[in-house]
């Protein structure tokens, strides 16, 4: 599905990907959120109970806007603490998603 919109809405064309015609598609990375969440309540509805997530970032790839933002919650200059290394990983987008899903503790950062 596609819509026409004007070039002009920064809001939607920051979300968006033009095609030559003037539509836009959704980027990839919008519909990240509704399959994860699709899927949780697919695994819920077979009576398949889900205890941990996995989430990766590879910063060597070109730095991830999770790890990024990571990154910029940890104090710099000393050894972050359990709490902030925690605060740090829930400021994520995929923090705060794993947040919405009932999962609040972290069982290994590497």
């Amino acid at each position: 599905m596609s819509e026409k919109i004007s070039r002009t809405d920064q809001d939607l064309a920051a979300s968006s990907l033009f095609k030559p015609d003037g539509n836009i598609i959704k980027h990839p990375d919008l519909h990240a959120r509704d399959l994860v969440m699709r899927s949780v309540q697919y695994f819920d509805d077979v009576g398949t109970e889900i205890h941990t997530i996995e989430f990766n970032w590879f910063p060597e790839k070109g730095q991830s806007d999770n790890y990024v933002v990571y990154m910029s919650h940890l104090p710099t200059g000393e050894e972050p603490t359990e709490e902030q290394y925690k605060q740090a990983v829930f400021s994520t987008w995929s923090g705060k998603l794993a947040l919405e899903l009932g999962f609040t503790e972290i069982i290994s950062i590497r």
